[in-house]
């Protein structure tokens, strides 16, 4: 792996072991999915790391995070970050088809996409799409955007009240 794919592993690293840690100060019990599935009780709340979704080409994907109470998916969570210029700002429109085609079927999508390494125009391209899609679906899902993921842990302290 060259050093900028060992830097970019290293922030993703971070950036999870933050939300993590953030979840378990709130009394948010963290799973893996593995762990998660086999549990025979599963009424709480739970944070779940490498939730499984189909992508949009019916390759097996993970999110970042799951918010699951008493069983019911309630969020789910896609981080990205890109500090340099790369092809993160790539994988934004399948983020958005994989929305758009159902294939994160919580009622709360959250993404985060942090970072100063976007080509020119994403971030508010993204930001654009993410309000077209909530004018279109109404109350039926939402979708969240924020470049932080602090802002990320406000809303969800707002939505879990």
């Amino acid at each position: 792996m060259n050093k900028q794919g060992q830097n970019a592993n290293q922030s993703g690293k971070e950036r999870e072991k933050h939300i993590r840690s953030a979840m378990e100060q709130r009394g948010i019990e963290v799973k893996t999915w593995r762990k998660y599935e086999k549990l025979k009780d599963k009424s709480g709340e739970f944070w779940i790391t490498n939730p499984p979704y189909k992508s949009i080409f019916e390759h097996d994907g993970e999110s970042d995070g799951l918010y699951i109470k008493d069983s019911v998916h309630l969020l789910r969570l896609e981080q990205k970050n890109q500090n340099v210029a790369g092809s993160v700002d790539e994988k934004i429109p399948c983020m958005i088809e994989n929305l758009r085609e159902g294939k994160f079927p919580e009622p709360h999508m959250a993404f985060v996409i942090e970072g100063n390494g976007y080509k020119k125009g994403v971030v508010p391209w993204f930001k654009g799409k993410i309000d077209k899609y909530n004018k279109e679906m109404g109350m039926q899902q939402e979708a969240h955007f924020f470049t932080d993921a602090d802002s990320f842990l406000e809303m969800f302290d707002e939505f879990r009240n």
